[in-house]
């Protein structure tokens, strides 16, 4: 998964490098920070990182118990434990690099501390961790951030002027843990960006008319993983001004809102949709699959997602509203707010499971203890309901899933050098998806790696008559073409390439190489500057050729 490279990378930069040098943060700073703790202690070992996640959400499973015994009873807190434990996904999510065994964690201890503070022990150290243990979870998920206002109108409105102070803790709390990463992107990018860069082109990228319910990466094409450096460079060739990091996310912000100003219905629908993805029992998202991906243990975690959203909902929906029912939802509309604002995928609403796990254990709590009843037939229809809509929901994804997950098998073992099994998965994905030019392309790449030029070529091409608009696909074979001294077809692709994508780097200092052979100059250093610019490594150095050395 991209993000789990980047995290690595960042990681290791603040590792070896100063925290107060670098790019402005366009990933989350938190579990970077988190995995250079673990580097600094054990080494560069993912098996650490990986244990000591488990070990979270342990420890998560513990604070769960507590908050269920602390708002209802020792019964709710265990069957909420098991509800949590036999659902697999959060386990799957435990043995990736990715954060979410830290940020349930953080938010959990959070809801625990709020809890204590508000309804019990009203002590300025109870809202004062709640508040650090939140402003902790927000460096990885700054969506979570609108906690701090729900958590300040929930102070306000069970304590009233004399919760005023609690409040300003809880606000305190959390900037001690922001504070530092705002100061060193102001010192890095002379721009007030308080945690990431990212947040207008994320809020764009799920509000604009080609926009999709799941999340589709940058709003506009760029090689991937760019560095904020390179998307100030975009903007500043597409609109003419050049602008602080800041100003494009602000800029960003502006183009969202006006398409929802502008285009009320399409973006309903587009919001509706996104509400309905949400809910889905399904696992499937774009980097991971818990429901493909081949795990035995998925036979003893056997909990859906539906089933602890459809018990969930009948405390939300059926049973009175009380103040531990309004405490627990809070986390849980953070995260389903944010969600449906930018865009639905099942791995982001995992910081709302363990809450929903809470409710859902008091649900079956009270099923069980409770006479018949009218009423309890309607909560029996409500679970029935909410649980088959889960389910019958279907991933939006236009490709096969299966035959994406094959193909993503493949091209882990070609970066093994595994190329027999590289191969064999790689097939297994064309035999389920004959037309998917991205299986063709990734053989083609496991051939190049092989130096198998003939098998090369030939599969790009087929992947190009499935998918004529890929610029990386025209790009590799005019890269093909031009080592083998077929300079009339390596123009034609790399020209195709570059009307599809002009700010692609590779594209662009193959342009430069391209015109150095034809021998026309001017437009080689047109092509090699702009190279340059967009952040392309000068592999030939024709940074000597161009200055006469």
């Amino acid at each position: 998964m991209w993000d789990s490279v980047e995290y690595d990378a960042i990681a290791q930069q603040f590792l070896h490098d100063s925290f107060w040098k670098g790019d402005v943060f366009i990933m989350p700073p938190g579990y970077p920070l988190f995995l250079r703790l673990i580097y600094l202690l054990f080494g560069h070992s993912t098996l650490s990182v990986l244990i000591i996640q488990n070990l979270l959400t342990l420890f998560t499973i513990v604070l769960i118990a507590l908050i269920g015994r602390t708002l209802f009873n020792g019964k709710v807190g265990l069957i909420a434990v098991a509800l949590y434990s036999l659902y697999g996904a959060m386990h799957f999510y435990d043995n990736k690099l990715i954060d979410n065994s830290l940020v349930n964690l953080l938010l959990v201890g959070s809801v625990l501390f709020f809890i204590q503070g508000l309804l019990y022990s009203r002590t300025y150290l109870n809202f004062f961790l709640s508040g650090l243990l939140s402003g902790a979870a927000v460096l990885s998920k700054p969506n979570i951030a609108m906690i701090f206002l729900l958590y300040v109108l929930a102070i306000l409105f069970r304590l009233r002027k004399k919760g005023i102070m609690y409040a300003l803790i809880v606000l305190l709390a959390g900037s001690i843990t922001i504070t530092p990463i705002a100061v060193r992107n102001y010192l890095v990018s002379h721009s007030p960006v308080m945690i990431t860069a990212y947040g207008g082109l994320a809020f764009y990228g799920g509000n604009r008319a080609d926009a999709k319910p799941y999340f589709s990466g940058l709003p506009f094409t760029l090689p991937a993983g760019p560095t904020f450096n390179m998307i100030s460079k975009y903007i500043q060739e597409t609109t003419g001004k050049a602008m602080s990091p800041a100003e494009i996310s602000a800029h960003y912000y502006k183009k969202g809102l006006r398409f929802i100003v502008q285009n009320p219905v399409e973006w309903l629908k587009l919001t509706l949709q996104k509400a309905k993805l949400s809910i889905a029992n399904y696992e499937q998202e774009a980097n991971y699959s818990y429901d493909l991906e081949k795990n035995p243990c998925k036979k003893i975690f056997f909990i859906p997602f539906a089933l602890i959203l459809a018990l969930a909902s009948i405390t939300i929906l059926t049973r009175k509203f009380t103040i531990e029912k309004a405490i627990l939802l809070i986390p849980v509309v953070v995260i389903y707010v944010t969600m449906i604002i930018l865009y639905a995928l099942p791995r982001l609403r995992t910081p709302a499971i363990p809450f929903l796990c809470i409710l859902a254990g008091h649900s079956l709590y009270q099923l069980i203890i409770e006479k018949y009843s009218g009423m309890k037939l309607i909560r029996f229809f409500v679970f029935a309901v909410v649980f088959f809509f889960s389910l019958s929901i279907k991933p939006p994804y236009t490709m096969n899933l299966q035959a994406n997950e094959y193909l993503q098998y493949g091209l882990a073992y070609g970066n093994l050098k595994d190329f027999k099994k590289a191969e064999y998965w790689i097939n297994k994905s064309l035999h389920l998806e004959p037309a998917n030019a991205k299986a063709y392309a990734g053989m083609a790449a496991i051939y190049k790696l092989q130096d198998r030029d003939l098998d090369t070529l030939h599969y790009y091409q087929r992947a190009l008559k499935y998918n004529d608009n890929d610029a990386e696909i025209h790009n590799n074979l005019a890269s093909l073409y031009f080592i083998n001294n077929n300079i009339e077809k390596a123009s034609y692709h790399l020209t195709r390439a570059y009307q599809l994508n002009p700010y692609h780097p590779s594209i662009l200092y193959n342009m430069a190489l391209l015109k150095i052979k034809e021998k026309n100059m001017k437009e080689a250093q047109h092509y090699y500057d702009r190279a340059m610019f967009f952040g392309a490594r000068d592999t030939f150095q024709l940074r000597y050729y161009f200055s006469g050395k």
